[in-house]
């Protein structure tokens, strides 16, 4: 009798997150060694951003086993700030919430903030007031030197003013290490007396008193 060897099919995930935590890690290592220069801030806050949201989007693959694929789809297709609003409920079973008060939300949340006005820049014309500046002389492109006010080169929309105007990279890197460390590490039952997260609180809800019964007659 002939052995008939059955098919079978393999599948396999390539954890994004793990792959890029290393590449983070060198970032940061770099951003040290060389003195935390202004030209590797931009691309070192992006790199956190990625992380950010392959890590949220992980782990809502792995809450696919609990709720099923819909519900675990439906996580990964929400907003990036959502995601990070959504992480703490998703994975705890609606038991805690993340604390929007504590300084890794607000570092992490400032985060994505920044990463979509770098991710997604939008050009757009603003007036200044000459009578609110000084002048000053300043290099302009295909022009020279030209006498404009000042206030243009404080422009809060420049992408280097994004990045230096918030929180500097290594502030990023440490929430996230504080996010792995306190939240994922002790998810589920861990958490009790982690300051990151909130127990959920209940939500007042209607209780029935009476019941009315209408009989239509025709």
């Amino acid at each position: 009798m002939n052995n008939i060897r059955k098919k079978h099919k393999y599948a396999f995930m390539n954890i994004k997150s793990s792959q890029l935590r290393s590449n983070l890690d060198k970032y940061r290592e770099l951003y040290i060694n060389q003195s935390e220069p202004e030209y590797l801030a931009l691309p070192y806050v992006l790199m956190c951003a990625v992380f950010l949201e392959a890590r949220l989007n992980d782990s809502f693959h792995a809450a696919e086993k609990y709720y099923g694929r819909e519900f675990s789809m439906s996580l990964l297709a929400l907003p990036f700030g959502h995601k990070l609003k959504a992480l703490v409920p998703a994975l705890t079973n609606g038991k805690y919430v993340i604390n929007m008060n504590d300084s890794v939300y607000q570092k992490l949340s400032t985060l994505i903030n920044v990463r979509n006005k770098i991710a997604h820049p939008k050009s757009k014309f603003r007036e200044i007031d000459p009578s609110d500046s000084s002048f000053i002389d300043a290099p302009i492109v295909n022009m020279g030197m030209a006498r404009i006010p000042a206030a243009i080169l404080r422009d809060s929309d420049d992408i280097n003013n994004i990045i230096t105007d918030n929180y500097p990279p290594l502030e990023y890197h440490q929430a996230l290490d504080r996010l792995e460390k306190w939240f994922f590490r002790r998810c589920p039952d861990g958490l009790s007396k982690v300051k990151m997260v909130l127990k959920r609180p209940r939500e007042s809800q209607w209780k029935e008193v009476s019941t009315i019964f209408v009989m239509n007659v025709e």
